[in-house]
């Protein structure tokens, strides 16, 4: 008697967990999901301004200013980095818009390593882009310094930046 109230509450757990299944991925056919539409309406109102705008730089400036609005929201960040990446694309010689990520997003430091390496790959390395790697390997250092156990990672870069200055 004992296995079948075992088997009873074992076959109601389920139940409840299947339940909860169906109203989580049901949940945008509900309605539930308001501020998901919400969040499509900014992206695309984002797009549709970025369009208008007439020189590269005053899209590079609105990319970053919207990046640092949405790494302040909760679990908007990726979101932000990506804003990030479009700015550092359409301006490869502004070390503002690197310094400016990194201010944003450093509460986030993997999303700060993934962006800046993402950077440092892109970057062709001529005498222009002198100045905007340096500022990468300066805060790839400073993201390695707020992650716990990067310590060696953090050297190597620091190595790296002191001779990149150097050459």
């Amino acid at each position: 008697m004992a296995s079948s109230t075992t088997d009873n509450v074992l076959l109601a757990f389920a139940a409840i967990v299947f339940a909860l299944y169906l109203v989580w991925k049901l949940r945008p056919a509900m309605g539930v999901d308001d501020a998901l539409e919400l969040r499509r309406r900014a992206d695309n109102t984002l797009a549709s301004s970025l369009g208008e705008l007439p020189s590269d730089a005053a899209r590079v400036a609105m990319l970053c200013d919207e990046g640092e609005k949405l790494a302040l929201s909760v679990g908007r960040r990726r979101r932000a980095a990506i804003l990030f990446a479009r700015a550092m694309r359409l301006a490869p010689t502004d070390v503002v818009v690197v310094e400016r990520a990194t201010k944003a997003l450093i509460k986030k430091p993997r999303l700060v390593e993934a962006l800046l390496w993402k950077r440092l790959a892109q970057a062709p390395g001529g005498v222009a882009e002198r100045p905007v790697i340096e500022a990468t390997l300066a805060a790839l250092a400073l993201a390695y310094g707020k992650m716990p156990r990067r310590g060696m990672r953090q050297r190597a870069v620091q190595h790296l930046l002191a001779s990149y200055k150097q050459s």
